[in-house]
């Protein structure tokens, strides 16, 4: 069985693509990836953990016949990674073809990919309200719950209404000329509860706080709606969680908003990329 250290050397990227069974893509430091990596060796499959620059040197996308492939197919985990800022314009331009291809090959992968790009998870920086936005123009998503939230132009927000909770939708990101989302601040008594989801899998962080069966199901539709194989749901919930309106989602979940569950979540990734049998 092979190591699970990050590969560094170019060199060694080809064959150790060839002999992995799951591939990991992320940062040396990410979290969730060392326990999935941990969670692989364990079940003596071997995985690679690559970093992104060299696996878009050693993946192509192909055109056969009218059909598109991607070489070599793999299973793989595609995680949030951090770049420096470019430095110039040649810097950036060559940043954004590297991360293109690097989606491009991920999202045609014919091959199970957690985190596969979709409209819904097409940006590590893509903001919650933008993805709550497209779920709500989606069909079957009036079966979901949600938060009444208006926005306001800067000119509108001076005097904020203290009825609401608020908070700047940054342009570009800067603040310069923001705009303002505002929301009905909760009634006494409700709360957030946080959802992990992981394909059909849910797990509510809180779960001590009351029940938990409309949350799961509202949780899991949210994520089946949106093509997201890995999420955190956000929801306000009443006493007794009688009532729940979805607040925020999180399609590339930090290590942080896992918590005690990233067990659990780097288990549950193991399994959807690779179906274990005891």
């Amino acid at each position: 069985m092979t190591s699970f250290k990050q590969l560094r050397s170019d060199e060694d990227v080809p064959m150790a693509l060839a002999a992995a069974d799951l591939v990991i893509i992320a940062d040396v430091t990410d979290g969730l990836a060392a326990l999935v990596r941990k969670t692989a060796e364990e079940r003596s499959l071997r995985a690679s953990w690559i970093e992104r620059s060299s696996f878009v040197r050693h993946t192509s996308i192909l055109r056969d016949a009218g059909q598109v492939q991607v070489s070599p197919e793999l299973l793989l985990l595609l995680r949030r990674q951090t770049a420096p800022s470019p430095r110039n314009a040649i810097e950036q331009f060559a940043s954004q073809e590297l991360q293109a291809h690097l989606w491009s090959v991920c999202a045609l992968a014919h091959s199970p990919v957690v985190n596969r790009p979709s409209t819904a998870s097409g940006s590590n920086d893509l903001q919650s309200y933008a993805l709550l936005a497209l779920l709500r123009s989606l069909p079957d998503s009036e079966a979901v719950p949600f938060v009444d939230e208006y926005f306001s132009c800067p000119s509108q927000a001076g005097e904020r209404d203290p009825r609401f909770e608020w908070a700047p939708v940054p342009s570009g990101g800067s603040l310069d000329g923001v705009s303002w989302r505002r929301r009905p601040r909760m009634s006494t008594g409700w709360i957030y509860r946080q959802v992990v989801v992981v394909g059909e899998r849910a797990w509510v962080r809180n779960a001590t706080q009351g029940p938990t069966d409309r949350l799961w199901r509202s949780s899991t539709l949210v994520a089946r709606l949106l093509n997201l194989a890995l999420c955190v749901i956000y929801s306000r919930t009443s006493p007794g969680a009688s009532e729940i309106a979805l607040a925020k989602i999180e399609s590339h979940p930090r290590d942080t908003e896992l918590g005690d569950l990233a067990n659990v979540v780097a288990t549950a990734i193991v399994d959807r990329l690779v179906p274990w049998s005891s």
